[in-house]
């Protein structure tokens, strides 16, 4: 603490840290009188990171754990020291910052600090963008063009964020100049020479084919990186290795458009880097790099190299919603007709989107055919119209492409243009009739009794089943998965596709006649308050007598009711003396019962909320205690919860934070309670735990789900595994977060 009071003192904070700049200043806190303290920004942030990782054939974990220390702690003080508008350079300044945590009620402490500096790794959710929908689906061209709008204000740029962290994470692109200004340096566009064989004239020409723009951009450790979108996704590397300052020089003095010579940067080794699987498709000897000066515009003053990437994905990503746009729009034969009237398409739009602001370049089509109808209109010319003109137009591209030339080509216009003078009439009154027409959108005036019919269609035929959102694994929206080392992550989607899509068709366990006779012949040997403690656990006021054997007819009913009773005293930690009498009638009966001789499969659902739930992590050890456990071997309390948006309290849903957890367990130990025997409730085909079970959390996936009840719901699909106790175990209670010594 007093390194860091000492480092704060002589450089009070200006701004907020990122966590790589962070942990590159308590590295030079940690390591000012070593060697390594005098080392640049980049080695030094590399070697603090392989001590961090227990992979890593360097992993100290002394070490390890003084620079967690270090970070942590230097991340807390710094954020609240800008927080509460604190001086560290004053002389009292230690005392201050105690006070103003009492002062709010809290409490410096070494919890309160890894808690904090742990939160900073938590990843943000914003609520998922819905799919888009054809105009078709939504009957209504406003809300088509409505879903776009949405996406590209709220949810465009949390995309292209998401995909940039994906690929520079994957690239192992330097943090630290992420987070830094660059410098732009060119642009470039490999291509390759193609022979390509006229039609008509038989005569062979050579054309270059240019490839997508690649961005050479250095990083304020000197490092060069390339970056360029190939399809929707961003591709980034590191060219250090491959461009010399030699290179650089000569290719930034080549004139714009001009050819990279070989010697300076060759095709093959830019493509290798940005994308390995390319370099076998065309011989090198084909390949050429054309120098461009092409920059990227951000409008910033001292944008970052992060901030460039995000721009390039972003820029793609608006260009994917514009082709998406066009291709599902689904015209109708009557609005085919009317695009060939001026400014149609763009009066159309301009009603139905509010967002939408004409560029000149969409106009300029239409200003050309215009200009060319008004000069048919004023002057005795050839008077083709609109649609004369954009036939004659399309007969001289396709005639060029095929290789004709001279009075062939002026053939092939007079024959796409005949139809238009023969109708010379109807054409000229078309177009003045473009002119009449008030601009508003005909088809929402000629086919409203026909979408008011389909949409009626619609929602009569429209179930009331769970509608699931179909963009990732099993229909579930923004999946994100943490897992230990070694998780069969495949096999894991699987299991939680499942139990989204079909809950009410999953199975777990099933039990042998052998397992049930040894069950009924155990069961029949406990005393009656054990009796009652199993058959009390599942109780409900509405359920059946239980039919007991003639010569039982004193056994207990199970009226006690301790499914919630019991656990609630004993996590209260102030259990009556009868709930500690039921707690052991309980666990000694459990421990009669017969073991399973194979594992269990089972699901558990409650309602949680984020902050609980965001306290564990892939590895970690849970358990219960001191409460019992139960879970069941059918899905349908999964199929209930995913449907109302809630499992016991239907309020929990208008809470801030309301989330479902659902547990896939891998047990051994867990004891069934058999319906008729030790439970009249078999809609679950319920499991009990011991209070000491306990299970390694192996994954843990969030998500959001769609309900009938809510637009959105929070979900935690968690796997654990049973695993027997070890006091070296560091173990939690699944709710709290607690930490619980034994």
């Amino acid at each position: 603490m007093q390194d860091i009071l000492t480092f704060l003192h002589d450089s009070p904070p200006l701004g907020y840290d990122s966590l790589p700049e962070n942990r590159l200043l308590s590295a030079r806190i940690l390591f000012r009188h070593e060697e390594q303290g005098q080392w640049a920004d980049e080695p030094l942030l590399n070697y603090v990171n392989e001590k961090l990782d227990p992979d890593d054939d360097a992993y100290y974990f002394p070490l390890a754990r003084k620079i967690i220390r270090h970070e942590s702690l230097l991340y807390y003080v710094k954020y609240e020291v800008l927080n509460w508008d604190l001086n560290p350079t004053a002389r009292d300044f230690e005392s201050r910052f105690l006070e103003a945590h009492l002062s709010r009620g809290k409490v410096f402490t070494p919890e309160q600090v890894i808690k904090f500096y742990n939160n900073q790794f938590m990843p943000r959710h914003s609520r998922p963008a819905e799919p888009f929908k054809s105009r078709e689906k939504l009957c209504s061209l406003e809300k088509y063009y409505s879903q776009f709008n949405d996406y590209l204000k709220n949810h465009a740029v949390d995309d292209s964020v998401r995909a940039v962290e994906q690929t520079v994470a994957f690239q192992l692109i330097s943090p630290l100049d992420l987070e830094r200004p660059f410098t732009p340096l060119f642009s470039l566009r490999t291509g390759a020479y193609r022979s390509e064989l006229l039609p008509q004239t038989a005569q062979r020409v050579e054309t270059l084919k240019l490839g997508a723009f690649i961005f050479i951009l250095q990083g304020d450790s000197g490092k060069r990186y390339a970056a360029s979108m190939w399809g929707s996704v961003l591709l980034v590397a590191d060219l250090s290795e491959v461009l010399t300052d030699t290179q650089v020089e000569a290719i930034a003095g080549l004139q714009n458009g001009g050819r990279v010579p070989p010697e300076n940067l060759k095709a093959q080794s830019l493509l290798t880097a940005l994308w390995p699987d390319y370099a076998d498709i065309v011989p090198d000897a084909q390949q050429i790099i054309v120098r461009f000066d092409r920059e990227i515009k951000l409008g910033m003053e001292k944008p970052t190299l992060g901030e460039a990437l995000i721009h390039i994905q972003h820029t793609q990503v608006k260009r994917f919603v514009d082709a998406w746009r066009t291709e599902h729009l689904d015209r109708s034969l009557l609005e085919k007709i009317l695009s060939f009237v001026p400014f149609f398409d763009v009066i159309q739009r301009k009603i139905n989107d509010a967002e939408y602001r004409p560029t000149l370049k969409e106009l300029a089509f239409d200003l050309f055919d215009l200009g060319l109808a008004l000069l048919s209109l004023g002057i005795p010319m050839i008077k083709l119209g609109a649609s004369g003109i954009k036939a004659g137009l399309m007969a001289m591209r396709a005639g060029r492409t095929a290789g004709l030339a001279g009075q062939m080509l002026q053939r092939a216009i007079l024959v796409a243009i005949k139809p238009a003078l023969k109708k010379l009439v109807k054409a000229s009154g078309k177009e003045i009739a473009s002119f009449m027409v008030p601009p508003f959108d005909l088809m929402r005036l000629l086919h409203r009794p026909l979408r008011k019919g389909v949409r009626k269609l619609y929602k009569t035929s429209k179930t009331r089943r769970l509608r699931r959102c179909p963009r990732a694994i099993g229909g579930a929206c923004v999946p994100r998965t943490e897992n230990i080392y070694g998780f069969d992550n495949a096999e894991w989607e699987r299991l939680v596709t499942e139990l989204i899509m079909h809950p009410s068709a999953w199975r777990g366990n099933t039990l042998s006649r052998g397992y049930r006779h040894d069950y009924v012949r155990r069961f029949m040997t406990l005393s009656t308050d054990q009796k009652e403690a199993l058959r009390g656990w599942s109780f409900v006021p509405k359920q059946k007598e239980y039919r007991n054997y003639p010569r039982k007819r004193s056994w207990p009913s199970g009226k006690s009711n301790l499914n919630f009773s019991l656990n609630l005293a004993l996590l209260s930690g102030h259990p009556s003396a009868q709930m500690m009498r039921t707690s052991q009638h309980l666990k000694s009966a459990l421990n009669a019962l017969p073991k399973m001789p194979e594992r269990q499969s089972l699901v558990r659902v409650v309602d949680i909320t984020e902050e609980n739930i965001s306290q564990f992590r892939a590895g970690e050890i849970v358990t219960n205690y001191p409460a019992f456990m139960s879970a069941s071997s059918k899905g349908k309390l999964v199929n209930i919860a995913l449907s109302q948006g809630w499992m016991f309290d239907p309020s929990w849903r208008l809470k801030h934070n309301a989330a479902i957890a659902i547990y896939y367990i891998d047990a051994d130990s867990s004891k069934p309670l058999i319906n008729r025997l030790t439970t009249q409730v078999n809609m679950e085909g319920e499991y009990i735990f011991d209070q000491k079970s306990f299970f390694r959390i192996e994954a843990i996936t969030r998500l959001f789900m769609t309900s009938p009840t809510r637009s959105y719901k929070q979900a935690y699909f968690i796997k654990l595994q049973e695993v027997p106790y070890d006091s070296a175990y560091w173990i939690k209670n699944i709710f709290t977060g607690d930490v619980i010594r034994f």
